[in-house]
């Protein structure tokens, strides 16, 4: 009777394995799924804004959970961009909960040289607050490559969020434009 028991139990184990392993599958897939149409909302949510600027050269996946846009023929006071978008990781419900647990969500991060060099450097960490930059946010703009960094936490609908991170690229870069023109005055005016 022993015997029956231990077979029993071991039975028990490899179906046990087995339903672990066919959710974990499912979980892959489906979560794998999820990602590839959230990048194609975002996808579409950020070309408008793409052609604004210049032309999507190049689309390439690190991944089944980030991409990075390389813009071409940039024009508006910007000499070259690049965007690069981090999701949560949904393939495995470990990685996910860990997302979920440090508030980490999906993440846009545009990075682009302009014509003129900025003359200052400026850093808003994320969690800081500053008057024109939502709360989340981080921004780094500096001397050298890239001139701006600028990290967007992206919400479920992600169109307003794109919309407000290339209007502040777009007014950095025609600041800067304007502040590289503007004639040098003298310290006494």
């Amino acid at each position: 009777m022993s015997g029956q028991g231990i077979l029993a139990s071991g039975a028990w184990l490899n179906q046990s394995i087995f339903v672990l392993a066919v959710v974990l599958v499912a979980w892959w897939a489906v979560g794998g799924i999820v990602n590839r149409r959230r990048a194609s909302r975002i996808i579409a949510a950020l070309r408008p804004h793409i052609r604004n600027i210049g032309q999507v050269a190049r689309i390439r996946w690190h991944g089944p959970s980030a991409f990075h846009i390389e813009v071409s023929e940039t024009r508006g006071g910007i000499r070259a961009m690049a965007i690069l978008v981090l999701l949560t990781a949904r393939e495995s419900p470990f990685t996910m909960v860990w997302s979920l647990w440090r508030h980490q969500r999906d993440l846009l991060v545009l990075e682009a040289d302009f014509t003129r060099t900025p003359a200052r450097t400026r850093t808003v960490p994320a969690g800081a607050t500053s008057p024109g930059l939502p709360s989340g946010w981080s921004l780094r703009l500096q001397p050298k490559h890239p001139h701006l960094h600028l990290a967007v936490p992206l919400p479920p609908a992600p169109d307003e969020a794109i919309r407000q991170a290339f209007a502040t690229l777009g007014e950095y870069a025609e600041n800067i434009a304007t502040a590289a023109t503007r004639p040098a005055t003298s310290q006494g005016e």
